[in-house]
């Protein structure tokens, strides 16, 4: 292969996986939620200058995710090296549970495949296939691919990804928690992807129903309980809502009332009306 730019500019949307179950099923979803990551090729040593909520979470040289996932897309390619000058400007909030890492991570090979003028060889697949060897779920990395919904299904012998198509006019409302999470020894307990699917995708009104049967795992995580204990509250109440991955963000299927957001906001989230997002874009490349 041939490079045949040096510049790029990647927006990548946030990404949430809202249910897994025992039976190797996963539900990936892109959230209407932004980076942008600018890679230009030059011939001095790797940097990164980044913005936003991630300024101070993911270094600032040639160990930023998207920096080393070009490197490691370089090496699987067997191509050379080359310096990389990173720009990110930066929205979604890290340690959430809304792939702040993974989006990062999918830039970089994304972006590797823009400078060298999309062969033919490098698919979609073939980024998925790579962010999995990077520590990117699949149901992630299609979503951020394709936008909106993401379904994935795995066995000992076999995976399947297929799109979903989540109903757009489905209202949603994402709470994030004011402060990530903050890892401890202690462990916290608390307490099927096809009834999901159709809630999100044509049938809302089930979404009451089938959102608690979707528990949290046990979690090292205080955050991560607490948002635990709002979601057993919310579904007492008949609230549909569903955590965003590991967590402590979560997902009520709803438009809160203000008094609601108020009420949230003294327990520590601050709400934000969100859609389905759009999949990753390249913004500019020359």
């Amino acid at each position: 292969m041939r490079l045949v730019r040096d510049y790029a500019r990647i927006r990548v949307p946030a990404t949430t996986v809202l249910a897994s179950s025992r039976d190797g099923e996963k539900l990936g979803v892109a959230l209407n939620m932004c980076d942008d990551y600018a890679i230009t090729v030059t011939v001095g040593q790797s940097r990164a200058m980044i913005t936003g909520p991630n300024k101070q979470v993911f270094p600032q040289n040639e160990s930023h995710p998207t920096i080393e996932a070009i490197f490691a897309t370089l090496d699987i390619l067997q191509e050379p090296h080359a310096g990389i000058s990173l720009i990110g400007q930066t929205a979604i909030p890290p340690a959430a549970g809304l792939g702040a890492r993974s989006a990062a991570v999918v830039a970089g090979i994304a972006a590797v495949r823009h400078l060298y003028g999309y062969p033919a060889e490098f698919t979609n697949n073939q980024i998925i296939e790579i962010a999995r060897k990077l520590g990117v779920s699949p149901e992630r990395a299609s979503a951020i691919l394709s936008g909106n919904g993401c379904g994935y299904w795995q066995n000992q012998n076999s995976s399947h990804i297929w799109p979903v198509e989540l109903a757009a006019d489905l209202p949603a409302t994402l709470m994030l928690p004011e402060f990530g999470k903050n890892r401890d020894q202690h462990t916290y307990s608390v307490g099927p992807i096809s009834a999901l699917l159709r809630g999100l995708t044509n049938d809302p009104q089930i979404l009451t129903h089938v959102c608690p049967t979707f528990l949290v795992p046990q979690t090292q995580d205080e955050r991560v309980a607490y948002s635990a204990h709002i979601l057993t509250a919310l579904h007492k109440a008949q609230w549909p809502a569903l955590m965003c991955g590991s967590g402590p963000a979560f997902i009520v299927f709803a438009r809160l009332e203000s008094n609601m957001c108020a009420m949230l906001k003294e327990q520590g989230y601050v709400a934000h009306e969100t859609s389905w997002g759009t999949g990753l874009e390249v913004v500019s490349a020359t």
